[in-house]
Formats: C-alpha cells, structure tokens, sequence
C-alpha cells in the first residue's frame, strides 16, 4: 500500500505540482497568495494519505523529503539566481 501512495504522490508531484508552480517564476506572488497555493498542495497530500483538514501534513512531508509549496518557490528562485550568477554571459 505505501508503494501505490508513493507512486501517487509522484503523479501528483509531476503533473499538478507544476500547474500550480507554473507562474511562479514569472509573477512576484505575495503572502496570502503564497499560502493559497500551499494550503492546495497540502489538501492534494491530505487526500492521498487520508489526512483530516485539521491536521497538519507537514510531518509526512518531511519523513518523504519533500517540500512544502513555499519552499519549493524559494528553491525555483535560488536555482534561477545560481544560474544567473554561473552564467557566462556578458
């Protein structure tokens, strides 16, 4: 049962997780909106592991190794900002 809930988390990674991460880059999202779009992603990993509203998924999340949705927008930024800064062009 644990490898069918990770083969589903890893659908949901590679096919929503960019829908809502789509415009990220592009657009400077401010707090409330930020928290929208994590508190989507949190209800995405609350139905695939039977979570309650009212219960917090953040332990899930660490014991997978992955990220929450704000800290996967940071991540996106410091990557396009390392790139920019090892960028050989003038």
């Amino acid at each position: 049962m644990a490898r069918v809930l990770i083969a589903l988390l890893h659908l949901q990674e590679t096919y929503s997780l960019p829908v809502l991460m789509y415009a990220t880059r592009a657009l400077h999202i401010n707090d409330k909106q930020s928290s929208e779009l994590n508190t989507c992603w949190n209800s995405v990993i609350r139905k695939l592991f039977g979570y309650h509203k009212w219960e917090s998924v953040s332990a899930v999340l660490l014991g997978l190794g992955r990220l929450n949705f704000k800290h996967l927008v940071m991540l996106c930024k410091v990557k396009f900002y390392w790139h920019l800064y090892c960028s050989t062009d003038v």
